[in-house]
C-alpha cells in the first residue's frame, strides 16, 4: 500500500476493532467524547484506519503490576 492510499472504515469496522456497540460509538461521538476524527460523507461517517489505530494505540495503559516490576528493577 502506497503512503498516499487511505484505509476508510465506517462505524460497523470502528465497533468490529474495539468491541464497542454501533449504539455506544454512535453515542460517544455525538457526546463529543474522545473519539478519533469522523468525516461525514453523504449519510456515513467514515474513520481513517491509520487514526483509529493511533487512538487504541494512545489507549494503552501498563498494568500496575508491570509498573511494580519495573521500578524494582531499575
Amino acid at each position: 500500500m502506497s503512503q498516499e492510499e487511505t484505509v476508510w472504515i465506517d462505524t460497523d469496522d470502528f465497533a468490529a476493532l474495539t468491541g464497542w456497540a454501533k449504539s455506544t460509538i454512535e453515542g460517544k461521538r455525538s457526546r463529543g467524547e474522545n473519539l478519533p476524527p469522523c468525516y461525514p460523507v453523504g449519510r456515513r461517517i467514515l474513520y481513517k484506519l491509520s487514526e483509529v489505530n493511533s487512538w487504541i494505540e494512545s489507549k494503552r495503559r501498563v498494568p500496575s503490576s508491570v509498573q511494580l516490576a519495573q521500578r524494582a528493577e531499575a
